[in-house]
């Protein structure tokens, strides 16, 4: 169950010091999680990633705190962050099968895509090849005819 913003009260951290607003916040979390987990929506706070949960989500919708950077400044909270995805998705390291294999078969495609590719260009490149080569022997045989005719050899002399 979401929260669509805590009262200012509960969000009011005046005259807290650091630490204490870092429990708070671990404490709001905490809060948080037991009430989706309660609630049984915890599927629509899943991540990017397999296994992970949206920090921001969780922290701008979820929590209604301005960003996700406590969830990068405070080790407790990260430390709860990381027992929720666990609990809940089987954390980060823990990926599925099905997304490793649609992984790999992402891969495989491009590799495809790319062999093909190299394969277009290397037959474009030796098309190229034959046509300068072919034009290579044009311009020297002009240019053996124009050194014929500027030497006026038989044959080849300037019209009188």
């Amino acid at each position: 169950m979401a929260r669509k913003k805590q009262d200012n009260k509960s969000l009011n951290y005046d005259g807290l010091s650091c630490a204490q607003i870092g429990k708070k916040k671990l404490e709001e979390f905490e809060a948080w999680a037991a009430e989706v987990e309660h609630a049984g929506t915890k599927e629509q706070w899943k991540g990017k990633f397999a296994g992970t949960v949206s920090r921001e989500k969780i922290a701008i919708e979820g929590i209604g705190w301005k960003n996700k950077t406590p969830f990068h400044q405070n080790e407790p909270l990260r430390e709860a962050i990381a027992r929720v995805e666990k609990k809940w998705f089987g954390g980060p390291d823990k990926q599925s099968v099905e997304s490793v294999n649609a992984a790999l078969d992402r891969s495989r495609k491009v590799v495809q895509q790319s062999s093909v590719d190299a394969n277009r260009l290397a037959s474009k490149v030796s098309e190229l090849e034959a046509e300068v080569s072919m034009l290579r022997k044009r311009v020297r045989a002009y240019e053996e005819q124009r050194h014929l005719i500027a030497k006026g050899l038989p044959g080849f002399g300037l019209p009188e």
